[in-house]
C-alpha cells in the first residue's frame, strides 16, 4: 500500500517531496492568514518561510542522525541521502521557526506575534507531511495486529505516518479553540511546541526503526521529552511576567 510516485500531467513525481512542498506552501498560507490578525505584513510571513525551510530541512535531518546515529556510523554518506521519512520533522521545525525568528527580529518585526500566527500553520504542515510519508512508505511503524494496521515493507504495521497526521490535526484543533482566547505574544507558539512534543513521545513508541538508548528509551522521546519542559517552563515564566508586568501598570 505504498505510492512513492504520483502521475501528474504525463510526469512521474515522487510522493514524499511533492507532499513535503505542499506542506510547505499550506502551512505558510496559513500562517500569513493569521498574520493578519496580528497586523503583520504577509510578505514577511512568506520571507521568514523560506529562511525558516532551509534552516528546518538541515536541522531536521541533522537531528534525525544523531538520533540515529547507529544506523549511519557504517556509512557516513548515507546522512546524506535525504527523503520525507528520514527527518526529525518536530525537532526541525521548531529549529527552523527559532532560526527564522532570529532572522526577522532583526528587522525589528514582533516575533512573538509572528510565533503565535506560525503556530497553526506548522501544524498543518505535519499533517500534510504525514500523510505523505505514509503514501511513500517512509518512517514505517512497527509490526502489529491491530484492525488497522497497514500492510507495509511485507508486514502488518502501526500507520505511525498517520498517527502523526492525526496528532498534527488534535494541535491544529486545539490551536483553532485557542483563537478565541486572550492569551499572551507567544503563548501559543510555546503551547504548540508543548503539544508537538508531548504527541511525539506517543507517536515515537509505535516507529518500526528508531535507535534505542540504555533503557529501552528512544532518542526522539528522550529529545521530545527535553523540548516539551523547556516550553513548559518557558510557557509558565513568560505568562507570570506578562500578568505581573500588567498588574503593575494598573
Amino acid at each position: 500500500m505504498m505510492y512513492p510516485s504520483i502521475d501528474l500531467l504525463g510526469l512521474s513525481l515522487p510522493t514524499g517531496p511533492l507532499f513535503l512542498i505542499a506542506a510547505f506552501y499550506a502551512g505558510l498560507w496559513l500562517a500569513a492568514r493569521e498574520g493578519r490578525r496580528f497586523h503583520l505584513d504577509p510578505e514577511l510571513v512568506w520571507d521568514f518561510g523560506t529562511v525558516a525551510l532551509v534552516a528546518g530541512i538541515l536541522s531536521a535531518r541533522g537531528w534525525y542522525v544523531l538520533a540515529n546515529w547507529q544506523a549511519y556510523a557504517l556509512d557516513w554518506k548515507q546522512v546524506f541521502a535525504l527523503a520525507a521519512g528520514s527527518l526529525a520533522m518536530v525537532p526541525g521545525a521548531i529549529t527552523g521557526v527559532v532560526v527564522g525568528l532570529i532572522w526577522v527580529g532583526r528587522r525589528g518585526v514582533d516575533w512573538p506575534a509572528l510565533a503565535d500566527a506560525l503556530a497553526p500553520g506548522l501544524a498543518l504542515m505535519q499533517v500534510i507531511a504525514g500523510v505523505g510519508a505514509f503514501l511513500s512508505g517512509e518512517a514505517y511503524g512497527r509490526p502489529s495486529g491491530v484492525p488497522w494496521a497497514v500492510r507495509m515493507w511485507g508486514e502488518l504495521r502501526h500507520p505511525v505516518q498517520l498517527y502523526e497526521a492525526l496528532l498534527g490535526l488534535a494541535v491544529l484543533g486545539m490551536l483553532w479553540y485557542l483563537r478565541r482566547r486572550r492569551l499572551c505574544a507567544g503563548c501559543v507558539f510555546l503551547i504548540y511546541v508543548f503539544l508537538a512534543a508531548v504527541g511525539r513521545l506517543f507517536v515515537e513508541a509505535f516507529r518500526g526503526n528508531p535507535a534505542l538508548l540504555p533503557g529501552g528509551f528512544r532518542a526522539q522521546q528522550v529529545l521530545s521529552l527535553g523540548v516539551a519542559f523547556v516550553a513548559l517552563v518557558m510557557l509558565y515564566v513568560w505568562e507570570a511576567g506578562v500578568v505581573k508586568k500588567s498588574t503593575e501598570q494598573e
